[in-house]
């Protein structure tokens, strides 16, 4: 009896502790790429204007597309659907300050700062939303990444609003400093509009 009581014991704690150990390795958090994903959907086959111009070492060329499907989008929005903040990768490298108010707009933050370390380039992620926190309406980020060869710095902002149902793209911009060994160093921006 006692050997039967002990291994039910055994079994309650080990299946509390799992289920527990599995909470704290997975928090819930903002989902980017799911997010990512239902912009890529509500952006696809729009007939907007899209005007996209990149620079490159003060090198201008701005393309005009009057129709965007989702691999224009899946491509635009690489950078960000990367950023999975859910990923063991990520777990407890940063720490979260919610809710602080924007001095330029009605936009409250939720502030991400994250411990760099290697294999892991998020220096920063700030969250924009009105009162909701899941009513996003900026996402600027900071992605370092280095390695024996190269270093990059990356820095995102996405401005996106409600239309109707759908979520929607305003504007996407990235601005990048990379250096490769015994190659000069490139400055380039990328500033993609969507005008209604």
């Amino acid at each position: 009896m006692r050997l039967i009581l002990a291994t039910l014991t055994f079994i309650f704690i080990a299946g509390c502790t799992n289920k527990l150990a599995e909470t704290n390795l997975n928090p819930t958090q903002l989902d980017l790429p799911k997010y990512v994903q239902e912009l890529v959907k509500n952006m696809s086959d729009k007939h907007l204007k899209i005007s996209k111009t990149f620079i490159l070492n003060n090198k201008s060329e701005t393309k005009i597309y009057t129709k965007s499907d989702s691999s224009f989008w899946r491509k635009e929005l690489a950078m960000l659907e990367q950023l999975d903040l859910n990923s063991p990768q990520l777990s407890g490298t940063f720490e979260i300050e919610k809710g602080s108010k924007d001095q330029f707009s009605n936009l409250l933050i939720d502030k991400y700062s994250f411990t760099v370390k290697d294999g892991i380039g998020i220096k920063e992620l700030l969250i924009y939303y009105l009162d909701d926190p899941a009513d996003i309406r900026q996402i600027k980020a900071e992605i370092t990444t280095k390695n024996l060869i190269s270093k990059s710095n990356s820095q995102l902002s996405i401005w996106v609003n409600r239309y109707g149902e759908d979520l929607l793209v305003d504007s996407l911009e990235v601005i990048s400093q990379d250096k490769t060994l015994m190659q000069p160093a490139r400055n380039y921006r990328s500033i993609t509009t969507v005008q209604r």
